[in-house]
């Protein structure tokens, strides 16, 4: 039985170990413990990153069971990706939720504007959040995790007025909606920066869609489940829903990361996310759900490069 556990300093290596009332050291060899580290590490990375209670009123509102303080990530209001009144706050949520759970790490969500959220994890005031595709440019401030979700990057057009294009820059003559500090496609991206594409940024995808049922815009680059979730349970989209519909080629079809920031703490919850994730793809199929064996909605051959 492990009575206790003891770090030197800060680092992981200098670990002494009681067992049955006897010290044990982790430097004596097969015979001393050392063959126990490995079976520990997760426990070990979770007790360094997490050595004081965070005072986050969601970890106040769902204790981990295990006594441990919980690990609070960034989110965004991005149903059915992410939201705190669905069950499990959305199917990505769940992900990452069972993930860290499978290395002894509970997590809960902090929902913050994507502006804001991204902010924190530059200025390492937030150890990181979830939704992120990545982009050369996240690389320099991002530890980026293993990708955990997808996200069928789409354009939304009004009925009345379909958009007709073959390649992206056929999409010069019309007026499209995007969200600000949203990463697109970098082809698509590229002919914004040279003014080739004529965008109008928003903070929010509804935004945008009130901005294409109004005739403001031609179109709406957005996440496909993303729209289809809005236009369902949104009541004053829901009574339009008709007037809009998802173009039949699709933009992209992108990963979902966590972005951790880029310290030494940020990679090493990047690494536990990361051995968390691989046990839970391991699991049958009967137990871990169909929310990692997803269909995605995009035709992959079609989508444009």
């Amino acid at each position: 039985m492990i009575k206790g556990l003891r770090f030197s300093g800060s680092r992981l290596c200098g670990v002494g170990l009681s067992l049955h009332g006897k010290a044990v050291s982790a430097r004596r060899g097969w015979h001393g413990g050392l063959w126990l580290l490995p079976l520990l590490r997760p426990v070990l990375f979770a007790a360094f990153l997490f050595p004081t209670p965070l005072s986050s009123a969601q970890a106040q509102n769902q204790p981990a069971p295990t006594g441990r303080p919980p690990l609070t990530l960034g989110s965004i209001d991005w149903p059915p990706y992410s939201r705190a009144t669905l069950p499990g706050e959305g199917r990505s949520s769940i992900i990452v939720r069972d993930a860290f759970a499978a290395v002894g790490v509970p997590v809960v969500f902090d929902y913050l504007p994507w502006v804001r959220m991204t902010a924190l994890i530059r200025a390492q005031r937030l150890d990181g959040g979830l939704s992120f595709y990545a982009s050369e440019d996240r690389q320099s401030w991002c530890h980026f995790s293993p990708p955990y979700d997808s996200s069928d990057l789409v354009l939304v057009e009004r009925t009345d007025n379909p958009l007709s294009w073959v390649a992206l820059a056929d999409l010069a003559r019309y007026r499209l909606g995007t969200v600000r500090d949203y990463v697109n496609t970098p082809d698509f991206d590229d002919l914004v920066r040279r003014g080739i594409l004529q965008t109008e940024e928003v903070v929010s995808d509804i935004i945008n869609i009130r901005k294409l049922m109004s005739g403001r815009i031609d179109g709406v680059v957005i996440d496909g489940a993303v729209f289809r979730y809005l236009i369902d349970r949104e009541p004053e989209l829901k009574a339009r829903a008709a007037d809009l519909r998802v173009n039949p080629v699709p933009l992209d079809r992108k990963p979902l990361y966590i972005c951790f920031q880029k310290t030494e703490k940020g990679r090493a919850l990047r690494d536990l996310f990361a051995e968390g994730l691989r046990q839970i793809q391991a699991r049958p199929a009967e137990d871990a759900g169909n929310l990692l064996q997803r269909p995605n909605t995009a035709d992959s051959s079609r989508v444009v490069r």
